[in-house]
């Protein structure tokens, strides 16, 4: 019934605090295989030299966490050694910082996948983007290097100016960035170069942005109604012998949008109609560089009296 449905709903709401606390600093960890350009870019952010940076594969191997701001906002910075791939991993140091970044990546909370972009998008960008996927945290890709990438397709189809592409270049490698990270889709990608500067800043406001998309809640009224009409124009598949059917839905207190949703046979939600579903919820709320997840829970059945 609707009590039953009503407690449900408000057990995951925390319990209420006499004092407003000042919301704690979100935690921001640069990532990426060794030489995409991590080091150069918190250096770019924090405008020094604090960290060693080579041209050899993984120079930064310690883990250290920067305090810094946007505006008036607070944010630490958690910089990372790299992933390496682990049939690589010959020593010790590697192995920790191995199980540093991957640690770095479960207790950040956005996550700033760096990537080479003269070498594309790679199977260890894919396998660090599957643990941010996994990890369920926010995310915003930065294609380093692009002043490089830029520089030679320019001796191909010769751009306006110097260092900059062509727009059909980097409308064609968005796409290919897509498909090869389709996991990651609502994920913001900026172009940028560390070594010169170019577009870092813009890092800042996409930051922001993803911070205050956090922040955001569905109202119950609205999502229900949303969610009956994505069912009814769009009837999910039979499964098991019955449609997936959604009786009750709210958004529930976290980190990312995360959406408890009672239904008659969690098995009967497709991902490829759970993607469907979110991409219904964003097309209304903005939850730009977060993962939509959604909780399946059976709906409470009234037990029968007894005669």
């Amino acid at each position: 019934g609707v009590r039953e449905l009503l407690d449900a709903a408000t057990a995951d709401f925390p319990e209420r605090v006499a004092e407003q606390e000042e919301a704690p600093a979100p935690r921001i960890a640069i990532v990426g295989k060794p030489n995409a350009g991590k080091s150069s870019l918190i250096n770019c952010i924090l405008k020094s030299d604090r960290t060693i940076v080579s041209d050899i594969p993984g120079t930064t191997r310690d883990s250290v966490d920067v305090p810094f701001t946007i505006g008036d906002r607070r944010y630490v910075l958690i910089d990372t050694a790299g992933l390496r791939h682990r049939s690589k991993i010959r020593t010790s140091v590697d192995q920790f910082g191995l199980m540093r970044a991957e640690r770095s990546i479960r207790e950040c909370d956005i996550a700033v996948l760096v990537m080479d972009a003269a070498e594309g998008v790679t199977k260890q960008d894919k396998r660090i983007g599957g643990l941010i996927d996994e990890a369920r945290r926010s995310c915003v890709i930065v294609v380093n290097k692009w002043d490089l990438a830029a520089e030679e397709e320019r001796k191909v189809r010769k751009p306006a100016r110097k260092g900059v592409a062509p727009p059909a270049f980097r409308e064609e490698y968005l796409a290919a960035l897509r498909q090869e990270l389709f996991f990651l889709d609502w994920a913001p990608v900026l172009f940028a170069s560390a070594k010169t500067g170019e577009r870092v800043e813009e890092l800042f406001s996409l930051l922001s942005r993803v911070e205050r998309a956090r922040q955001v809640r569905a109202d119950t009224p609205r999502l229900n109604q949303l969610l009956g009409r994505a069912l009814d124009s769009y009837p999910p598949p039979y499964l098991h012998g019955k449609r997936f059917k959604i009786f009750y839905a709210f958004q529930k207190p976290g980190p990312v949008p995360t959406f408890v949703l009672f239904v008659n046979d969690a098995r009967c939600l497709t991902p490829h109609y759970e993607r469907f579903l979110a991409d219904r919820v964003r097309s209304v709320w903005d939850f730009t560089g977060s993962p939509v997840v959604f909780e399946c829970r059976a709906r409470t059945q009234k037990k029968s009296p007894q005669k």
